[in-house]
Protein backbone atom coordinates (compact mmCIF):
# COMPACT_ATOMS: atom_id res chain seq x y z
CA UNK A 1 0.00 0.00 0.00
CA UNK A 2 1.08 3.29 -0.45
CA UNK A 3 2.75 5.25 2.94
CA UNK A 4 0.87 6.63 5.34
CA UNK A 5 0.71 10.08 5.68
CA UNK A 6 2.38 10.34 8.69
CA UNK A 7 5.71 9.29 6.56
CA UNK A 8 4.92 11.78 3.87
CA UNK A 9 6.00 14.27 6.50
CA UNK A 10 9.53 13.00 6.04
CA UNK A 11 9.21 12.35 2.20
CA UNK A 12 8.80 16.09 1.18
CA UNK A 13 12.89 16.28 0.11
CA UNK A 14 11.45 13.79 -2.33
CA UNK A 15 12.71 14.80 -6.14
CA UNK A 16 11.49 13.37 -9.68
CA UNK A 17 14.38 14.36 -12.46
CA UNK A 18 14.49 13.69 -15.82
CA UNK A 19 17.73 12.54 -16.56
CA UNK A 20 20.22 12.32 -19.30
CA UNK A 21 21.70 8.49 -20.93
CA UNK A 22 24.86 9.25 -19.13
CA UNK A 23 23.45 9.80 -15.36
CA UNK A 24 21.06 6.75 -16.30
CA UNK A 25 24.15 4.51 -17.53
CA UNK A 26 25.98 5.49 -14.30
CA UNK A 27 23.77 4.12 -11.86
CA UNK A 28 23.45 1.06 -10.13
CA UNK A 29 20.18 0.20 -11.38
CA UNK A 30 20.40 -0.22 -15.05
CA UNK A 31 21.62 -3.51 -14.92
CA UNK A 32 20.84 -4.91 -11.36
CA UNK A 33 17.46 -7.73 -12.09
CA UNK A 34 15.57 -4.92 -14.87
CA UNK A 35 13.70 -6.17 -17.86
CA UNK A 36 14.08 -4.95 -21.31
CA UNK A 37 10.89 -3.01 -21.47
CA UNK A 38 13.30 -0.59 -18.60
CA UNK A 39 16.61 -0.80 -20.96
CA UNK A 40 17.62 2.49 -22.52
CA UNK A 41 18.06 0.75 -26.31
CA UNK A 42 14.08 -0.44 -25.83
CA UNK A 43 13.63 3.16 -25.10
CA UNK A 44 15.42 4.15 -27.90
CA UNK A 45 13.24 1.77 -30.19
CA UNK A 46 10.08 3.58 -28.72
CA UNK A 47 11.63 6.38 -29.93
CA UNK A 48 12.02 5.42 -33.53
CA UNK A 49 7.86 4.27 -33.31
CA UNK A 50 7.24 8.01 -32.84
CA UNK A 51 6.91 7.14 -28.78
CA UNK A 52 7.80 10.01 -26.07
CA UNK A 53 10.21 8.34 -23.82
CA UNK A 54 11.18 9.94 -20.74
CA UNK A 55 14.40 7.81 -18.24
CA UNK A 56 13.80 9.27 -14.60
CA UNK A 57 15.56 9.29 -11.11
CA UNK A 58 14.48 9.26 -7.56
CA UNK A 59 15.77 11.20 -5.07
CA UNK A 60 15.05 11.50 -1.06
CA UNK A 61 17.25 14.31 0.51
CA UNK A 62 19.52 14.26 -2.63
CA UNK A 63 19.78 9.96 -1.95
CA UNK A 64 19.42 8.10 -5.02
CA UNK A 65 16.39 5.82 -4.89
CA UNK A 66 16.41 4.56 -8.27
CA UNK A 67 14.95 5.12 -11.76
CA UNK A 68 12.42 4.27 -13.90
CA UNK A 69 11.74 4.37 -18.32
CA UNK A 70 8.44 5.89 -18.91
CA UNK A 71 6.11 6.24 -21.89
CA UNK A 72 4.47 9.04 -22.45
CA UNK A 73 1.08 8.30 -23.92
CA UNK A 74 -1.70 10.37 -25.11
CA UNK A 75 -5.78 9.49 -25.30
CA UNK A 76 -7.40 11.84 -27.84
CA UNK A 77 -6.02 15.34 -27.31
CA UNK A 78 -7.07 15.85 -24.16
CA UNK A 79 -6.09 13.14 -21.94
CA UNK A 80 -2.33 12.69 -21.01
CA UNK A 81 -0.35 9.83 -18.97
CA UNK A 82 2.74 8.37 -17.93
CA UNK A 83 3.24 4.17 -18.47
CA UNK A 84 5.82 2.96 -16.63
CA UNK A 85 6.02 -0.86 -18.18
CA UNK A 86 7.25 -3.60 -15.66
CA UNK A 87 8.84 -1.35 -13.00
CA UNK A 88 9.35 -3.45 -10.48
CA UNK A 89 12.42 -1.23 -9.24
CA UNK A 90 10.76 1.86 -8.45
CA UNK A 91 10.96 2.42 -4.55
CA UNK A 92 7.62 2.54 -2.80
CA UNK A 93 8.45 5.67 -0.92
CA UNK A 94 8.77 7.34 -4.30
CA UNK A 95 5.39 7.10 -5.56
CA UNK A 96 3.57 9.89 -3.41
CA UNK A 97 5.56 12.52 -5.54
CA UNK A 98 4.62 11.47 -8.66
CA UNK A 99 1.24 12.92 -7.93
CA UNK A 100 3.18 16.64 -7.68
CA UNK A 101 5.63 15.87 -10.85
CA UNK A 102 2.12 15.03 -12.90
CA UNK A 103 0.77 17.81 -11.67
CA UNK A 104 3.81 19.98 -12.74
CA UNK A 105 3.72 18.21 -16.32
CA UNK A 106 -0.10 17.45 -16.75
CA UNK A 107 -0.22 14.48 -16.16
CA UNK A 108 -4.13 12.88 -15.37
CA UNK A 109 -2.08 9.60 -13.32
CA UNK A 110 0.82 6.98 -13.90
CA UNK A 111 -0.01 3.44 -14.88
CA UNK A 112 2.59 1.03 -13.27
CA UNK A 113 3.31 -2.45 -14.35
CA UNK A 114 5.14 -5.07 -12.21
CA UNK A 115 5.04 -3.05 -9.10
CA UNK A 116 3.94 -6.02 -6.05
CA UNK A 117 3.43 -3.38 -2.95
CA UNK A 118 0.94 -1.37 -3.68
CA UNK A 119 -2.32 -1.86 -2.53
CA UNK A 120 -5.34 -1.23 -5.27
CA UNK A 121 -7.71 -0.28 -1.96
CA UNK A 122 -5.82 2.65 -1.85
CA UNK A 123 -8.10 5.49 -2.87
CA UNK A 124 -5.39 7.11 -5.26
CA UNK A 125 -4.66 3.59 -7.35
CA UNK A 126 -6.68 1.92 -9.07
CA UNK A 127 -6.33 -1.68 -10.55
CA UNK A 128 -6.47 -1.49 -14.74
CA UNK A 129 -5.60 -4.03 -17.18
CA UNK A 130 -1.85 -5.14 -17.88
CA UNK A 131 -0.38 -3.95 -21.70
CA UNK A 132 2.22 -6.55 -21.38
CA UNK A 133 1.48 -10.27 -21.39
CA UNK A 134 0.67 -10.76 -17.37
CA UNK A 135 1.17 -14.19 -17.82
CA UNK A 136 4.54 -15.42 -19.58
CA UNK A 137 6.13 -18.91 -19.65
CA UNK A 138 10.14 -19.12 -18.78
CA UNK A 139 12.58 -22.12 -19.18
CA UNK A 140 15.39 -22.09 -17.47
CA UNK A 141 18.46 -22.65 -19.61
CA UNK A 142 20.48 -24.42 -16.36
CA UNK A 143 20.98 -27.73 -17.69
CA UNK A 144 22.76 -29.02 -20.69
CA UNK A 145 20.75 -28.68 -24.36
CA UNK A 146 20.11 -32.47 -24.35
CA UNK A 147 18.65 -32.56 -21.11
CA UNK A 148 16.31 -29.16 -22.12
CA UNK A 149 15.28 -31.45 -25.17
CA UNK A 150 14.48 -34.62 -23.04
CA UNK A 151 12.22 -32.52 -20.93
CA UNK A 152 9.99 -31.43 -24.05
CA UNK A 153 6.94 -32.74 -24.79
CA UNK A 154 7.40 -36.00 -27.04
CA UNK A 155 5.61 -34.46 -29.65
CA UNK A 156 7.42 -31.13 -29.41
CA UNK A 157 10.76 -33.20 -29.86
CA UNK A 158 9.23 -35.08 -32.63
CA UNK A 159 8.40 -32.09 -34.63
CA UNK A 160 11.77 -30.66 -33.61
CA UNK A 161 13.16 -33.27 -34.58
CA UNK A 162 11.10 -33.73 -37.77
CA UNK A 163 12.35 -30.26 -38.92
CA UNK A 164 16.00 -30.93 -38.95
CA UNK A 165 15.95 -33.86 -41.25
CA UNK A 166 13.74 -31.75 -43.72
CA UNK A 167 17.50 -29.40 -44.38
CA UNK A 168 15.65 -26.26 -43.00
CA UNK A 169 18.96 -23.22 -43.19
CA UNK A 170 17.92 -20.66 -40.33
CA UNK A 171 19.91 -17.94 -40.66
CA UNK A 172 20.85 -15.14 -38.12
CA UNK A 173 20.14 -11.87 -40.09
CA UNK A 174 17.87 -8.88 -39.81
CA UNK A 175 15.56 -8.21 -42.88
CA UNK A 176 12.58 -6.23 -42.07
CA UNK A 177 11.15 -7.24 -46.05
CA UNK A 178 11.25 -11.16 -45.02
CA UNK A 179 9.79 -10.66 -41.87
CA UNK A 180 6.70 -8.03 -42.41
CA UNK A 181 5.94 -10.84 -45.83
CA UNK A 182 5.79 -13.39 -43.53
CA UNK A 183 3.68 -11.57 -40.95
CA UNK A 184 1.20 -10.57 -43.43
CA UNK A 185 0.70 -14.40 -44.23
CA UNK A 186 0.23 -15.03 -40.27
CA UNK A 187 -1.97 -12.22 -39.63
CA UNK A 188 -4.50 -13.15 -42.51
CA UNK A 189 -4.52 -16.45 -41.83
CA UNK A 190 -4.76 -16.13 -37.99
CA UNK A 191 -6.71 -13.23 -37.69
CA UNK A 192 -4.90 -10.92 -36.07
CA UNK A 193 -3.81 -7.29 -36.86
CA UNK A 194 0.00 -6.75 -34.90
CA UNK A 195 2.08 -3.54 -36.26
CA UNK A 196 3.15 -1.92 -38.98
CA UNK A 197 6.26 -2.48 -40.77
CA UNK A 198 7.92 0.50 -40.10
CA UNK A 199 7.55 -0.90 -36.45
CA UNK A 200 9.71 -4.04 -37.15
CA UNK A 201 12.03 -2.03 -38.69
CA UNK A 202 12.46 0.24 -36.09
CA UNK A 203 12.92 -2.34 -33.48
CA UNK A 204 15.57 -4.06 -35.47
CA UNK A 205 17.62 -1.45 -35.57
CA UNK A 206 18.34 -2.05 -32.01
CA UNK A 207 21.57 -4.08 -31.10
CA UNK A 208 20.09 -5.95 -28.36
CA UNK A 209 17.03 -7.52 -30.97
CA UNK A 210 17.96 -10.93 -32.80
CA UNK A 211 16.42 -12.44 -35.89
CA UNK A 212 16.07 -15.76 -37.14
CA UNK A 213 14.79 -17.11 -40.37
CA UNK A 214 14.65 -20.26 -41.60
CA UNK A 215 14.76 -21.11 -45.62
CA UNK A 216 14.00 -24.38 -47.26
CA UNK A 217 16.00 -23.39 -50.10
CA UNK A 218 16.16 -19.93 -50.73
CA UNK A 219 12.23 -19.62 -49.93
CA UNK A 220 12.11 -18.08 -46.12
CA UNK A 221 9.32 -20.25 -44.34
CA UNK A 222 9.12 -18.78 -40.64
CA UNK A 223 11.16 -15.99 -39.04
CA UNK A 224 11.10 -14.81 -34.97
CA UNK A 225 12.52 -11.86 -33.53
CA UNK A 226 13.91 -11.89 -30.29
CA UNK A 227 15.53 -9.44 -27.61
CA UNK A 228 18.52 -10.13 -25.36
CA UNK A 229 18.79 -8.46 -22.25
CA UNK A 230 20.32 -9.12 -18.62
CA UNK A 231 20.53 -12.73 -19.46
CA UNK A 232 17.39 -13.21 -20.17
CA UNK A 233 16.74 -14.56 -24.19
CA UNK A 234 12.96 -13.32 -24.79
CA UNK A 235 10.89 -14.33 -27.71
CA UNK A 236 8.75 -11.58 -28.91
CA UNK A 237 7.35 -12.16 -32.52
CA UNK A 238 7.11 -14.35 -34.90
CA UNK A 239 5.83 -15.60 -38.54
CA UNK A 240 5.50 -18.25 -40.80
CA UNK A 241 4.50 -18.74 -44.22
CA UNK A 242 1.04 -20.13 -45.77
CA UNK A 243 3.08 -22.42 -47.44
CA UNK A 244 5.50 -25.42 -46.72
CA UNK A 245 4.06 -25.81 -42.89
CA UNK A 246 4.89 -29.48 -42.93
CA UNK A 247 8.53 -28.88 -42.69
CA UNK A 248 7.79 -27.61 -38.57
CA UNK A 249 10.07 -24.71 -39.29
CA UNK A 250 8.63 -22.50 -35.89
CA UNK A 251 9.55 -25.86 -33.55
CA UNK A 252 13.48 -25.54 -35.29
CA UNK A 253 13.78 -21.86 -34.63
CA UNK A 254 12.89 -21.91 -31.33
CA UNK A 255 14.91 -24.79 -30.64
CA UNK A 256 17.68 -22.82 -32.36
CA UNK A 257 17.29 -19.79 -30.33
CA UNK A 258 17.35 -22.26 -27.11
CA UNK A 259 20.71 -23.03 -28.32
CA UNK A 260 21.67 -19.61 -29.25
CA UNK A 261 20.76 -18.41 -25.74
CA UNK A 262 23.01 -20.71 -24.22
CA UNK A 263 25.53 -19.94 -26.28
CA UNK A 264 25.29 -15.83 -25.32
CA UNK A 265 25.99 -17.15 -21.88
CA UNK A 266 21.69 -16.32 -21.08
CA UNK A 267 20.12 -18.46 -18.08
CA UNK A 268 16.68 -17.98 -19.23
CA UNK A 269 14.50 -18.22 -22.28
CA UNK A 270 11.01 -16.45 -22.04
CA UNK A 271 8.00 -17.37 -24.23
CA UNK A 272 6.76 -13.84 -24.13
CA UNK A 273 3.10 -14.66 -23.01
CA UNK A 274 0.58 -17.12 -22.24
CA UNK A 275 -2.99 -17.40 -21.46
CA UNK A 276 -4.60 -17.32 -18.01
CA UNK A 277 -3.67 -19.93 -15.64
CA UNK A 278 -6.92 -22.23 -15.57
CA UNK A 279 -8.92 -22.68 -12.12
CA UNK A 280 -8.62 -26.92 -11.92
CA UNK A 281 -11.58 -28.30 -10.24
CA UNK A 282 -14.28 -24.94 -10.33
CA UNK A 283 -14.73 -24.99 -14.24
CA UNK A 284 -12.85 -27.70 -15.99
CA UNK A 285 -15.11 -27.62 -19.34
CA UNK A 286 -13.58 -24.66 -20.76
CA UNK A 287 -9.80 -25.82 -19.11
CA UNK A 288 -7.07 -26.76 -21.51
CA UNK A 289 -4.44 -28.77 -20.62
CA UNK A 290 -0.72 -29.85 -22.39
CA UNK A 291 2.40 -30.92 -21.10
CA UNK A 292 3.10 -29.03 -17.46
CA UNK A 293 0.53 -26.30 -18.83
CA UNK A 294 -2.89 -25.61 -17.90
CA UNK A 295 -4.78 -22.74 -19.08
CA UNK A 296 -8.11 -20.74 -20.27
CA UNK A 297 -9.28 -22.52 -23.36
CA UNK A 298 -11.35 -19.83 -24.28
CA UNK A 299 -8.50 -17.34 -24.17
CA UNK A 300 -7.12 -15.62 -27.27
CA UNK A 301 -3.51 -16.77 -26.61
CA UNK A 302 -5.12 -20.63 -26.45
CA UNK A 303 -3.46 -21.94 -29.67
CA UNK A 304 0.01 -20.13 -29.53
CA UNK A 305 -0.15 -20.93 -25.36
CA UNK A 306 -0.17 -24.99 -26.59
CA UNK A 307 2.82 -24.37 -29.08
CA UNK A 308 4.71 -22.51 -26.12
CA UNK A 309 3.48 -25.31 -23.69
CA UNK A 310 5.21 -28.13 -25.18
CA UNK A 311 8.51 -26.88 -24.46
CA UNK A 312 8.43 -26.88 -21.01
CA UNK A 313 9.14 -24.12 -18.54
CA UNK A 314 7.24 -22.63 -15.26
CA UNK A 315 4.42 -20.07 -16.16
CA UNK A 316 5.26 -16.71 -14.63
CA UNK A 317 2.65 -14.26 -13.77
CA UNK A 318 2.83 -10.55 -13.17
CA UNK A 319 0.87 -8.26 -10.76
CA UNK A 320 -1.76 -6.92 -11.84
CA UNK A 321 -1.16 -3.33 -13.18
CA UNK A 322 -2.63 0.23 -11.78
CA UNK A 323 -2.95 3.45 -12.20
CA UNK A 324 -2.23 5.73 -9.83
CA UNK A 325 -4.47 9.07 -9.85
CA UNK A 326 -3.27 12.59 -9.67
CA UNK A 327 -6.00 14.19 -10.99
CA UNK A 328 -9.38 12.48 -9.93
CA UNK A 329 -12.02 14.82 -12.30
CA UNK A 330 -9.91 14.33 -15.29
CA UNK A 331 -9.12 10.36 -14.72
CA UNK A 332 -13.37 10.07 -14.25
CA UNK A 333 -13.50 12.18 -17.86
CA UNK A 334 -10.96 9.97 -19.20
CA UNK A 335 -12.56 6.41 -18.70
CA UNK A 336 -15.61 7.23 -19.34
CA UNK A 337 -14.49 8.40 -22.78
CA UNK A 338 -12.31 4.78 -23.06
CA UNK A 339 -15.76 3.81 -22.37
CA UNK A 340 -17.85 5.25 -24.89
CA UNK A 341 -15.30 4.36 -27.53
CA UNK A 342 -15.17 0.76 -26.69
CA UNK A 343 -19.24 1.18 -27.35
CA UNK A 344 -19.03 2.95 -30.22
CA UNK A 345 -16.14 0.91 -31.85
Amino acid sequence: MLPSNEKLGMLWHMDIRICTKKEWENSYFTTKNTEFLQSWEWGSFQERARNRVIRLQFYNNKVFLGQAQAVICSFGRFFRYIYLPRSSKIPLEVFPAFKSFCNKHRYIFVRCEGVKVLDCAHESVVSTGNRQPKDTLILSLDEEGDTILSQMHRKTRYNIRLGLRKNLHVAKEKNGDVFWDLHKQTSERDGFGGHGKTYYENMLVSPNITQMTAYAGDTPVASNIFVVYNKVYTYLHGASANQHRNLMAPYVLQWEAIQHAKELGCTEYDFWGVAPKGEVGVSDEGLQKFHTLSWKGDHTLSGVTRFKAGFGGKRKTYPQAFDIVCDPVVYKLYKSAKHIKRIIT
